[in-house]
């Protein structure tokens, strides 16, 4: 790597050359307070003489081989805002002097000079015969306005933030008190450190060391880089255009949903449950892909991540989703949480490979729904559901997603366990609803078009108290003696809560004239409303009856999740295999006889059943059948044997087990079992005889 202080003219004039903005670099970003601080800079260093350089920053670039003798290529790693601003500012200012008419001394710019020197390479033909190379829109645009197009004749989806900055550097340029010959002067007295890198160079490495200034990167903007950079050129082109192009336009080209997108398919590759913070995305990226760089595996890892953001645009709805089943219930879970897109992006994977059944994947959308809706009903806390649902993507069985999705839901730990059917119910029909916004409108609107192929326009209706906020003497009456209570408990509650088109006409009035009036609860469309328009009058017992009604309801809409018996139990044994392999005698704490004796209890045991599964849990070892029948405790020099069957069902000729239920350390030992009997094993003869009080329990056990 060399680098050398070098005014800014230099070198862009040096022979003909070019510099190219790569693929992988971001598009031009740069805005008002960058050109404004450009600007001052220039005028600065106009006005202090001659001589005197000003430092603008660096630009760092390594040559793309030799095109001729005469011609060489320069691919920008760092520094393409300010070289692109600077570039800008020359076509602003060749442009004021053509319209203009201005002409100065014998020092003073010209077109031609501008022209020929600046932005053109006049010798050179087609791409060559321009000095710099951006990307895209932002080249279109740059491109058009170095060969003196007007505006009005450029393309309209060319880039606005190139021609916004050339349209800011004329505002600039026509000010009355502008001397041309001093921004010049101004340009000419920049100075820039010149960066060229060698072969042997990381630009990567000095890509990031140098990035410190202007507009930061995003984090998506370093991942693009770390993936391209290292390319050559067509490569880079190839890949971004297939790929990486792809990813951004399915994301709508925004940063912020590119990095969420990027903090959740990290998670996905490095099957962990925390995730990436916003500023250390790249970071994680760079510990869980190492390996890129070996082409094959870079465009396989491409392909999965555009993959991946096409399920991630789907649920955000920025991607068009064929089953419209499936846009609802997403719809209605992105309704409640965004923490929820791991997770779908794992289902959607499954999906798209066949092994999740639209059918399914529909429930199990209705059933994140249902945890989120549960949840913010009751009012239970929801700062980690990230992790959580990173954690139940990680648990998904592939041959089986859809119930092993069930089994995680429906075994959530306490704080975030999946509320039940009465825990939810009494809430609905207790909560004060209406002063939580938007949940309030939101359940409303499920309770009013669930499962509807007609659905009602609920996005034009607002929530209406039948029993009115301000209570009128008639209201009073109807409600009896005790109408003030009733109005502060009942007031905002689900039963007393409906959707209307007509909540200016409804007002205060009472009950009957809200039924007859036009667009009144007789006339009603609106499904809600069916309960109220078959009622004489509007009392506690109608208010609580239809809170009742819509409670039930609510509970067919937000379900509790049920996996299969047969599924749980076959995951119950799949877990405990896995917990026997994980661990061996080898790691208790124990002395060698003692794990000798273990180790020689261990084969007889097995001979009873070759199924059995035996896991290390603590530091003793449980024995299944797959129902637990024996622990074995180590004990100093001995073993506790603690047995799953009561004395009084034991055939002991020999008196060998005692009665354990009152044992205090029993207690402490266990993992929730159930214990009847204990038996003290100290030499490897007692085997023998102890085998059979073991199998007896196993048998037990087995029925």
């Amino acid at each position: 790597m060399e680098a050398h202080d070098r005014p800014f003219t230099r070198i862009i004039t040096e022979g003909s050359k070019q510099f190219i903005v790569p693929v992988f670099q971001r598009d031009y970003r740069w805005e008002e307070n960058q050109w404004n601080q450009l600007w001052s800079d220039i005028q600065r260093g106009g006005s202090r003489g001659a001589n005197d350089e000003h430092f603008l920053g660096s630009i760092v670039s390594i040559e793309l081989g030799r095109g001729t003798s005469v011609f060489n290529r320069w691919l920008v790693i760092d520094g393409q805002q300010r070289l692109a601003t600077l570039t800008l500012l020359l076509v602003a200012l060749r442009d004021h002097i053509r319209d203009t008419a201005w002409a100065g001394g014998e020092d003073s710019p010209t077109c031609a000079i501008i022209d020929n020197q600046f932005l053109k390479n006049p010798d050179e033909q087609g791409e060559r015969h321009y000095k710099l190379l951006l990307r895209r829109a932002d080249n279109a645009q740059l491109r058009a306005l170095v060969d003196g197009k007007k505006l009005d004749a450029i393309e309209s989806n060319s880039s606005e933030r190139i021609r916004s900055a050339y349209n800011h550097f004329r505002r600039l340029l026509n000010q009355i008190e502008v001397d041309i010959d001093a921004v010049w002067q101004g340009i000419v007295n920049l100075k820039i450190v010149d960066v060229t890198l060698g072969e042997k160079d990381n630009p990567q490495l000095v890509f990031e060391s140098l990035n410190s200034t202007g507009v930061g990167l995003s984090q998506s903007d370093l991942i693009r880089n770390y993936l391209l950079m290292r390319l050559d050129e067509e490569e880079q082109t190839r890949l971004y255009d297939e790929y990486w192009s792809q990813i951004e336009i399915l994301l709508k080209r925004n940063d912020q949903d590119l990095n969420a997108f990027l903090q959740n398919y990290i998670a996905l590759m490095k099957q962990d449950t925390k995730i990436a913070k916003d500023n250390q995305i790249y970071d994680e990226f760079k510990l869980c892909a190492p390996s890129l760089y070996q082409e094959e595996t870079l465009e396989e890892r491409l392909k999965d991540m555009k993959r991946f953001a096409e399920y991630y645009a789907k649920f955000r709805g920025y991607s068009d989703e064929p089953s419209r089943q499936l846009v609802d219930a997403m719809r209605y879970v992105r309704w409640r949480s965004s923490a929820p897109s791991l997770l779908i992006m794992r289902l959607y994977d499954y999906y798209n490979r066949e092994i999740l059944k639209e059918k399914e994947f529909v429930q199990a959308l209705r059933f994140l729904e249902s945890y989120l809706c549960r949840r913010a009903v009751i009012g239970l806390r929801n700062n980690s559901y990230r992790e959580i649902f990173a954690r139940i993507a990680h648990q998904l069985i592939e041959d089986s997603p859809y119930q092993s999705l069930l089994l995680a839901l429906s075994t959530l730990g306490h704080n975030y366990g999946f509320p039940s059917d009465e825990w939810f119910r009494q809430e609905l029909q207790s909560l004060n609803l209406y002063h939580k916004t938007p949940l309030c409108k939101n359940l409303l609107d499920r309770l009013e078009n669930d499962g509807e192929r007609e659905p009602s326009p609920t996005a034009d209706y607002t929530i209406e108290h039948i029993m009115p906020q301000g209570l009128t003497k008639k209201w009073r009456n109807m409600l009896g003696d005790n109408w003030e209570q009733i109005h502060e408990d009942w007031l905002h509650r689900l039963g007393n809560l409906t959707l209307t088109g007509y909540n200016n006409e409804y007002s205060n009035s009472e009950f009957k004239k809200k039924k007859t009036i036009p667009g009144g609860f007789s006339w009603s469309a609106v499904r809600l409303n069916k309960y109220v328009r078959e009622q004489d009058e509007w009392t506690l017992d109608q208010i609580k009856e239809r809170g009742r009604i819509l409670s039930n309801r609510a509970l067919k809409i937000w379900q509790y999740p049920h996996p299969d018996e047969e599924f749980v139990e076959m995951s119950r044994v799949r877990e405990l295999r896995i917990r026997e392999s994980q661990k061996n005698t080898d790691d208790l704490d124990l002395s060698d006889d003692l794990k000798s004796l273990i180790n020689a209890l261990d084969s007889e045991i097995r001979v009873i059943d070759k199924g059995i599964i035996a896991p290390i849990e603590r530091n003793s070892i449980c024995y299944y059948n797959p129902e637990f029948f024996l622990e074995v405790l180590p004990a100093n020099w001995r073993l506790r044997l603690l047995l799953n069957i009561s004395i009084a069902d034991l055939n002991d000729p020999q008196g060998m087990a005692q009665d354990s239920t009152w044992r205090d350390y029993v207690q402490n030992a266990t993992n929730n079992h159930t214990y009847g009997v204990e038996v003290e094993l100290k030499e490897e003869d007692q085997i023998g005889p102890v085998l059979p009080l073991i199998r007896q329990a196993y048998e037990q056990a087995d029925n």
